[in-house]
């Protein structure tokens, strides 16, 4: 079997199996001859004279993606470009990313088989999901890459990932994709379909985007999981930009009224026309989707629940103190007694997005409040250990200094011969008018005066 266009081996890579083909793509299963393992190829074909910095373009995104390293995403192993060839009336390139081979079925495989039986998805299979899925898209976020094509069959369930239960776990590839091929008209119309059912209203109208692009395609997957069809339809890719762009979705219970409500808002919260009113990051959606499916947030995310608890605690403390500027709320805040906050502990990992307010959980109107806290409780404790290390330190330093003393002071005196600074005692008494007479029978000298 060979490639589009004819090539069995590229370098030190045989190609053995075509994993899937796209407009502007293939993917294959491929063998290292050098280092013996099984590897993944996408091979990328792009004609020179539609981009003519391609080349520079591919290599820097191909060295930033090839720095993350995270359990939940394919790492990449190495990225070429093969010199320019002519092909028809233009000349073409081949550019190709090697990642680590995935074993299992994609969020695509999992998704039609729910669609088949009808039946919605376990809600302990979601939670698992997209705390996996969260937590790599929060950490490319933080290395400033965006997914930017983020759809089930990027989206591997791989069992030799799978954590001490046994469950799949998913493996996130084809980061940084988007970011190679641009965002211009000419790139968005090779765009495929599939691809363009997850776009951004963003990315439709031509414009880069930025992180909450990726949460909007996380909306579209649980809009497609939990009603089994997609919130935007049709078969021409205007339509389906225009509809991203302008129309509103039909909320998630009218279609399928089994879904919890508040699972509903948080769906449509995602597919917002404005980012500013997505949630703020990938993990805070998965916090939400927990607490409205009532499943236990897993280990890895317990920590940042307990961290959010703490932080609205100071917050609730700060409001009974509003003769403090710095730490006052704005009027309009509400912290719930009863549900955390579950944005602003994300942002206690990740920089805040341009103040992003979560209108479901009223996270952005104390975003700035939270961040002073937090600054300030840092402060001090950090000038409280300062202090107290500067004392320890400065007592043990004299301690030392006293010893040394003594024992020098010891040693010196031990051998030293002090001289006789008075005179003899025969001289003394003289000199006193003393004077010494012999006592008959006595044996010795008896001072007379």
């Amino acid at each position: 079997m060979s490639t589009t266009i004819g090539v069995q081996r590229i370098g030190k890579y045989e190609l053995w199996e075509r994993l899937g083909q796209g407009s502007i793509s293939e993917v294959w299963k491929a063998y290292d001859t050098q280092q013996h393992h099984i590897v993944a190829i996408k091979l990328l074909l792009t004609q020179i004279h539609q981009a003519h910095d391609y080349e520079s373009r591919f290599m820097r995104v191909a060295e930033l993606v090839s720095s993350l390293h995270h359990p939940n995403i394919a790492q990449v192993r190495d990225a070429y470009m093969l010199p320019a060839r002519p092909i028809g009336q233009a000349r073409s390139t081949l550019a190709y990313i090697v990642s680590e081979h995935i074993e299992g079925q994609t969020l695509g495989d999992y998704i039609r088989t729910l669609t088949r039986t009808g039946a919605l998805p376990p809600s302990a299979d979601i939670v698992r999901f997209f705390t996996g899925i969260g937590l790599a898209l929060d950490y490319a976020h933080q290395h400033n890459i965006i997914h930017g094509n983020l759809k089930p069959t990027n989206i591997l369930l791989s069992h030799q990932h799978a954590a001490i239960h046994g469950e799949a776990e998913p493996i996130l590839t084809d980061f940084g994709l988007a970011q190679l091929l641009g965002y211009t008209n000419n790139t968005l119309a090779r765009r495929s379909i599939d691809t363009m059912l997850y776009m951004s209203p963003e990315q439709a109208k031509g414009e880069a985007g930025d992180q909450s692009g990726d949460i909007y395609a996380l909306g579209i997957l649980l809009y497609l999981m939990y009603t089994g069809v997609f919130p935007f339809q049709g078969n021409r890719p205007i339509a389906l930009l225009t509809q991203h762009v302008s129309a509103t979705p039909l909320v998630p219970t009218r279609i399928n009224p089994n879904i919890p409500s508040q699972l509903s808002d948080i769906i449509m919260q995602c597919l917002s026309k404005d980012p500013e009113q997505r949630f703020t990051s990938a993990t805070a959606l998965t916090v939400a989707l927990a607490r409205a499916l009532n499943i236990p947030l897993p280990q890895r995310l317990s920590m940042t629940a307990q961290i959010t608890e703490e932080i609205q605690a100071a917050i609730a403390t700060t409001a009974e103190r509003p003769t403090t500027p710095v730490l006052s709320l704005p009027q309009h805040t509400s912290v719930p007694a009863s549900t955390p906050d579950i944005s602003n502990s994300i942002k206690m990992e990740i920089p805040p997005s341009n103040g992003r307010e979560n209108s479901m959980t009223d996270a952005g109107a104390t975003s700035e409040a939270t961040a002073t806290i937090i600054q300030q409780e840092t402060s001090t404790a950090t000038e409280k250990k300062t202090r107290k290390k500067f004392v320890i330190l400065l007592s043990i330093f004299l301690l030392i200094i006293f010893l040394a003393s003594a024992v020098v002071a010891f040693f010196v005196f031990a051998h030293y011969t002090f001289p006789n600074l008075l005179p003899s005692r025969p001289a003394m008494h003289e000199r006193l008018g003393l004077f010494m007479e012999p006592v008959q029978g006595a044996g010795k000298n008896n001072v007379l005066f």
